[in-house]
């Protein structure tokens, strides 16, 4: 068994860690795990501080998320790979998941597991002290963790300003119309693409969100 806090100490300090049993996933959940590395045990989850805007800047990459990386997940994914290192040195086996676009799992659903925060009203994972600015990777392992954080009941305010920002108005009361949000996602892209080496994303309903120090937004010129 692998102590939480001796895997935090082995990352940056812009870096938050926290773990559950896969006991707690739903059935495709852990099928999904399981078929990734089989007789795993633990999900861990990592989350990085945005504190630049820059950091979830997009730009085309040969990468698993559609070809598109950001600094943060560069950043992230070796972070990731010190805990792999330290699992590895206790006997353990462990894995990185790929995007949920190549696992089929998406990472705001399993740290809304976790004591690192909860999904909001935006439907996006908000983090307890960093809001929507937290970027996500998780870890599977067939070891098992202990003194995990105490739990996270609620983070959200429910102040409703992510609905009604929303510029595509695809945030609804009991779901996110996420073909909608893409397609408008796609039309920023299209209007703002510098010569296709940067992808802007809508960040409106992150950037409203009271939880959380919002970075300084990046200026796009056409």
């Amino acid at each position: 068994m692998i102590k939480l806090s001796y895997l935090q100490e082995k990352l940056s300090s812009c870096c938050e860690i926290d773990s559950f049993s896969i006991s707690m996933c739903s059935e495709s959940e852990r099928q999904a795990l399981w078929d990734l590395l089989p007789e795993c045990k633990s999900v861990i989850v990592l989350a990085h501080h945005i504190k630049h805007s820059i950091e979830w800047a997009w730009f085309p990459f040969e990468a698993e998320r559609n070809n598109v990386t950001c600094a943060a997940d560069l950043h992230l994914k070796t972070e990731c790979e010190k805990i792999t290192s330290v699992i590895k040195d206790n006997g353990y086996n462990s894995i990185i998941i790929p995007y949920p676009g190549r696992s089929g799992i998406r990472f705001k659903d399993l740290a809304n597991k976790t004591g690192l925060g909860k999904i909001g009203d935006n439907f996006l994972f908000l983090h307890k002290e960093w809001g929507a600015w937290a970027h996500l990777r998780v870890i599977v392992s067939d070891g098992e963790i202990s003194d995990k954080l105490p739990e996270c009941k609620e983070v959200c305010y429910h102040c409703g300003i992510c609905k009604t920002s929303c510029p595509a108005k695809v945030i609804k009361d009991d779901t996110l119309l996420g073909v909608e949000c893409s397609q408008y996602q796609n039309k920023i892209d299209e209007e703002f693409g510098i010569q296709g080496s940067y992808t802007p994303k809508c960040e409106e309903c992150a950037r409203v969100c009271p939880i959380g120090e919002t970075p300084e937004k990046i200026t796009i010129s056409k």
